[in-house]
């Protein structure tokens, strides 16, 4: 770690840990951090695998030259960047492991900048589903022409796995593999299901996308529910996460079987 701010941050990060693998959100404490908060950005899960900038610093900002809020983290990168991106996101966030990369940014001009991203973990808990922080800054050690180079705080074991997910990445479209996701999807026999407000109001809705952690859901937009409530669809309790172009998106409260989920949320 090269620059200021990357050190800082993942001194403090370290601090708060412990001796545990990853702090909690609760744990961080924006005053702390007041000197590096506008070089600094946190990430969302907003819904299963969809990892969204949930604040971003002011001078964050800047290097896009747009608010970033709320912006999907990985359309942020070019697209010869953006799978090596998920790679490390989902390495830092599965695993709780830290990383730093070299990265290169470049204006619509052709303008280049080298710098220094820092990713950190944060433990999941109930209450809030911020799963990272990060920081730019700096200079990079290693920037190479179609992608960067990076190093990782973790142990044999993490950067074993983080290895074969690269490599998996690297060779997916050549040897036509599967999509690598967190919780598969399933493919529907019954998309109708019943959706239980928090004002006990019952609606039909439909099952766009399901899987272990979660399910889109259409609905009209008249009866939609606020972001952050907690509904019941089918059998099974969640909490809405996100709203869509056609529904919301809700993620469980707890884990379900594969073997049950579908009939735990469809059916009328």
């Amino acid at each position: 770690m090269k620059h200021q701010s990357t050190r800082a941050l993942y001194d403090y990060w370290t601090t708060k840990r412990g001796r545990r693998r990853a702090p909690a959100r609760s744990d961080i404490d924006p005053a702390d951090i007041r000197r590096i908060l506008a070089d600094t950005f946190i990430l969302t899960a907003d819904f299963v695998n969809d990892i969204r900038v949930r604040l971003a610093g002011t001078r964050v900002c800047a290097l896009f030259a747009r608010e970033i809020k709320g912006e999907a983290f990985e359309d942020l990168w070019s697209e010869p960047g953006r799978e090596q991106m998920h790679g490390l996101l989902t390495a830092v966030i599965d695993e709780n492991a830290g990383a730093v990369a070299g990265v290169l940014a470049r204006t619509e001009q052709g303008a280049e900048i080298e710098l220094e991203l820092r990713l950190l973990p944060l433990a999941f808990d109930s209450r809030t589903r911020v799963r990272a922080l990060g920081v730019p800054g700096g200079k990079a050690a290693r920037v190479l022409e179609n992608g960067f180079a990076m190093t990782i705080a973790a142990t044999l074991r993490k950067r074993d796995k983080l290895a074969a997910q690269l490599t998996w990445l690297a060779n997916r479209q050549i040897l036509n593999l599967p999509e690598d996701r967190r919780h598969d999807r399933f493919a529907l026999r019954n998309a109708m299901a019943r959706l239980v407000l928090p004002n006990g109001t019952n609606v039909a809705c439909r099952v766009i996308d399901l899987s272990q952690s979660g399910a889109a859901i259409g609905i009209s937009p008249d009866l939609r529910p606020a972001v952050g409530v907690v509904v019941t669809i089918g059998k099974t309790q969640g909490r809405v996460v996100r709203h869509i172009e056609d529904g919301v998106a809700i993620e469980f409260m707890r884990l379900q079987h594969p073997d049950f989920v579908e009939d735990n949320v469809t059916g009328e």
